[in-house]
């Protein structure tokens, strides 16, 4: 007999970024609270429907397969929600009760400028991009023209990062950030 499992947010950070209904949330933290976990949760609020689709991005191919990183956390989660692994090509496949594909959720790697290209026609539901100050600005602002979705799911981005001050992304968000504290403003 296999374990029950419950799958939920912890308390702070996980709770905040997962309650946010905004079309971009960009969540930073120090190391260790689960944005990853964060990101991973978040798939599974629109896993069972039809065509929903996602992709999660990294910048380098090893860092989704590294020990514990983006491919060894996410079998810590989705098994338990029936979702078959294709590990030859890092994806995710959400399946119903007569094993057709309702939903699909793939890793992959933004490395260069010009890999932006591979991305053209497509159509990814929740775009999801784990230490977002790792991609440049274009790529990102590419990305979101690939944001969109004809299966009734309203399309939305979901990014961790750690705090950079000194970042593209710090620019981006520094009006919702007290200057003086260094946390969102909560309004």
């Amino acid at each position: 007999m296999e374990d029950s499992i419950t799958l939920r947010p912890q308390p702070g950070f996980q709770e905040k970024f997962l309650s946010s209904s905004a079309d971009i949330v960009i969540g930073g933290s120090g190391a260790g609270v689960g944005k990853s976990w964060a990101l991973l949760l978040e798939y599974l609020r629109n896993k069972d429907i039809k065509g929903f689709n996602s992709v999660f991005f990294r910048r380098t191919s090893p860092q989704i397969t590294l020990p514990d990183g983006l491919w060894d956390t996410s079998m810590k989660i989705y098994p338990h929600v029936g979702a078959i692994p294709i590990k030859s090509n890092y994806r995710w496949s959400f399946r119903d009760e007569k094993n057709n594909e309702v939903s699909k959720l793939k890793f992959s790697h933004l490395e260069y400028e010009t890999n932006l290209l591979d991305w053209m026609g497509s159509q990814i539901g929740y775009l999801a991009f784990d230490e977002l100050t790792h991609f440049s600005e274009k790529m990102f602002f590419y990305l979101l023209s690939r944001n969109r979705s004809t299966c009734g799911v309203k399309p939305y981005v979901r990014a961790t990062c750690n705090p950079d001050p000194d970042s593209w992304v710090a620019k981006i968000i520094e009006w919702w950030i007290d200057q003086q504290t260094g946390y969102p403003i909560p309004e």
